[in-house]
């Protein structure tokens, strides 16, 4: 992910998290969910899958991003699917 991509990721989740009522101060390290699942309705997380479609060209579950308690989990998903390491 270059620095632009995940600055424009940032701003598009910042927007998520707004809608949500939470900080939109958006960092790797932000919780977005705990062991219960996510702090992110089911409508927040079709935007964020069509929001990583659009940045990345790539798919990712929506049960995936459920589980992810931090934001760095759904960077490593995206990295996972466009073939990275993670």
């Amino acid at each position: 992910m270059t620095p632009e991509q995940q600055e424009q990721f940032f701003k598009e989740l910042a927007d998520v998290f707004k809608g949500q009522d939470m900080d939109v101060d958006v960092t790797p390290e932000k919780q977005i969910g705990n062991n219960e699942g996510s702090y992110l309705d089911s409508l927040s997380i079709i935007s964020i899958l069509a929001t990583i479609d659009e940045l990345f060209a790539v798919s990712a579950s929506g049960i995936e991003l459920y589980r992810c308690k931090t934001v760095q989990e759904i960077m490593d998903i995206i990295e996972r699917e466009r073939g990275g390491v993670k």
